[in-house]
């Protein structure tokens, strides 16, 4: 399973630094960590419109991971589109 991360980070902020993206992809396969914390810690860490623009980076791959999963869980594809 693989989530957009670059194009994520394009689509939101206009440059393709995926780190947000993939600690998202990573949180919500894993369940390490609830969306909300991670977008509450990336909006506290860069608060202003870094912030913000970040945490849509984390809410898109995160939903994203998790329709990927579920996809994955009853037909065995590992592809989901943005």
């Amino acid at each position: 399973m693989t989530v957009p991360a670059s194009d994520l980070a394009m689509k939101h902020q206009g440059r393709p630094i995926a780190n947000v993206a993939l600690v998202a992809g990573y949180a919500a396969a894993t369940g390490v960590m609830a969306l909300s914390s991670l977008t509450q810690a990336i909006t506290e860490r860069f608060p202003g419109e870094s912030g913000k623009l970040n945490a849509r980076v984390a809410d898109e791959a995160y939903h994203y991971m998790e329709s990927l999963m579920t996809s994955s869980a009853s037909t065995g594809k590992t592809e989901a589109k943005l």
